[in-house]
């Protein structure tokens, strides 16, 4: 809860919300790996500040390897 003049409110979101300490105490991941995952590998093949043009090829890189893991999955 934060203060406003010693008094007390609610906070905007609920703690359950984002609080990971069960998540922590059942030995969980604490993260989102896939989405960090993903993340991370955009990072790695972009540069910092990349065209539209290499931005989007990047992109659809990434897309025709991702259907393209899915389609040996099947």
């Amino acid at each position: 809860m934060r203060f406003r003049k010693k008094e007390r409110y609610e906070p905007c979101f609920p703690i359950e919300m984002w609080s990971v300490h069960s998540r922590t105490v059942n030995e969980m991941s604490r993260t989102s790996n896939s989405a960090e995952g993903w993340h991370n590998k955009i990072h790695r093949l972009l540069p910092t500040h990349p065209g539209i043009h290499s931005f989007i090829s990047k992109i659809q890189k990434e897309q025709h390897e991702t259907e393209a893991t899915i389609e040996s999955l099947i």
